[in-house]
């Protein structure tokens, strides 16, 4: 694949994963969610940081089980590629 297409198709996958992230949160899907990241993985946002994806899933556990429902919105997408590392910053 050409890498500018091979870029373009990462930022895809990148979006999709951003949905699937918002969809799971919703939906109460802790299984589904922690798919969305890897064990390695970072997370940075009002209430602080995250490591791992255990540490991940269970703040965003803690902040939404006591909500009766919630609604996530995703937009403002900027990703940045560097070979194969990815950081994204969203508003949700």
């Amino acid at each position: 694949m050409d890498e500018q297409l091979r870029r373009l198709a990462d930022i895809e996958a990148i979006r999709q994963l951003a949905a699937r992230y918002a969809a799971t949160v919703d939906r109460r899907d802790y299984d589904g969610f922690a798919d969305c990241f890897t064990e390695g993985a970072e997370w940075t946002g009002p209430s602080g940081r995250r490591l791992g994806r255990a540490q991940i899933v269970a703040r965003t556990r803690a902040a939404v089980d006591h909500l009766r429902c919630t609604q996530h919105l995703v937009s403002n997408f900027e990703i940045a590629l560097d070979g194969d590392r990815a950081a994204m910053t969203s508003y949700f």
